[in-house]
């Protein structure tokens, strides 16, 4: 049985969360492989595409005028019409045809994760193959946004893109074997009212974690004030909640010390300690902190929230997404509804009361659920159930 994951960069929480898988596939012997697009880190254990392949001198000239032959000029010309604060848009449609190489020739099943941007969905040089694509946000059941929050206030913009983008996907789909998973409900109830999907194809799989590196150490606080962790990767992200952070730390700064790591950098005055390369720190610092803060309020199921309750750290955020499906009041605390109003209550909720937890049970509450072996298990269920079709 032979595997390829395919994601379109070697970064970031979605290829982070399938990296982990892959990660654990290789150790455990499977026929594993991982095909990327964008080559960020040079790993030695990734396959990248060569996309000088699909690019003849003929287009590269055109491309240099401004003449938008490639799809990826297309993209950029898209890109252009869309307010600055669109965090995402793809367009479907590619230049590249990863069908070309042996190492997806030779593929049992292709393992879809972030693919925006990598593989062409306009395309049937991969309908032989079965497919297990992995949500990791909304973009695959949607039209070129990856969230609602973008679709709802910009979709107006791109009427005539949006359609096409929804009709290539529609064929897609019914041309090709895929099953869907999806790592939380939220994404789940979505392929669930998806007419384009038959339900025996969904799948809800959360993502896993190696407990054994994030684990909980012996927390003593050494200061009377609370340590709020945020970790912020993208400080003028609307659905990441970018908006509340200077709000909170202008109202409980004298109360809180806030730790904020990540590649984010604040305009006001507070300590930053910016992107955090080492994952032995990372773990320190879950286990420094009191509290870690989600802000987001639209969201799958971010990794943050694995590390932080592996680490035996509760965790403060608004109802969304994989929060509702793991936050249950006794590893964190979920404020009523998305607005600043709630989330400040429920920081002020920890200032006065000073509510405890009990890091070992959230702990614990991370082994039953998010543990490593249980995803490879899940995924190996599922890709054995795949072939047999």
């Amino acid at each position: 049985m032979r595997i390829v994951h395919i994601n379109t960069v070697d970064s970031g929480g979605a290829f982070n969360a399938a990296y982990r898988l892959y990660q654990s596939q290789r150790s455990s012997g499977m026929d594993s492989y991982f095909l990327c697009l964008h080559n960020n880190n040079s790993r030695k254990d990734i396959t990248y595409y060569d996309a000088n392949i699909d690019y003849p001198f003929t287009r590269k000239i055109l491309w240099k005028f401004g003449i938008p032959y490639t799809k990826e000029h297309d993209q950029i010309l898209i890109n252009k019409k869309l307010p600055e604060e669109v965090e995402k848009y793809s367009i479907a449609e590619t230049d590249y045809d990863i069908s070309k190489l042996k190492l997806i020739q030779d593929a049992d099943i292709l393992h879809f994760h972030w693919v925006s941007g990598f593989v062409n969905l306009n395309s049937t040089t991969l309908i032989k193959k079965k497919i297990i694509w992995t949500l990791h946000d909304l973009n695959p059941l949607i039209g070129g946004f990856h969230y609602k929050l973008d679709e709802r206030k910009h979709k107006s913009f791109l009427t005539e893109s949006e359609n096409r983008i929804k009709v290539i996907k529609c064929n897609f789909f019914l041309n090709h074997q895929i099953s869907f998973v999806s790592p939380s409900k939220w994404l789940f109830n979505y392929c669930i009212v998806d007419d384009r999907i038959t339900k025996d194809r969904i799948h809800l799989i959360p993502y896993g974690i190696d407990t054994s590196v994030f684990t909980c150490f012996k927390h003593i606080a050494i200061s009377e004030r609370k340590k709020i962790l945020l970790i912020a990767d993208n400080n003028n992200s609307i659905r990441k909640g970018s908006e509340f952070v200077e709000r909170l730390f202008h109202d409980f700064s004298n109360k809180i010390d806030f730790i904020v790591v990540g590649s984010s950098n604040f305009c006001f005055d507070i300590k930053q300690y910016g992107f955090i390369e080492s994952i032995d720190t990372l773990v320190q610092i879950y286990n420094s902190a009191d509290f870690v803060l989600i802000l987001s309020i639209e969201d799958n199921l971010p990794n943050i929230i694995l590390e932080s309750l592996s680490c035996g750290t509760p965790i403060l955020g608004f109802p969304v997404g994989g929060l509702i499906d793991h936050i249950h009041g006794n590893n964190g605390i979920l404020a009523d509804e998305v607005s600043y109003n709630s989330i400040n209550k429920i920081i002020t909720h920890i200032i006065e009361n000073d509510p405890l937890f009990d890091r070992d049970k959230i702990r614990d509450y991370a082994l039953r659920n998010f543990d490593m072996r249980l995803q490879f298990q899940s995924y190996k269920n599922l890709y054995e159930q795949v072939l047999k079709e």
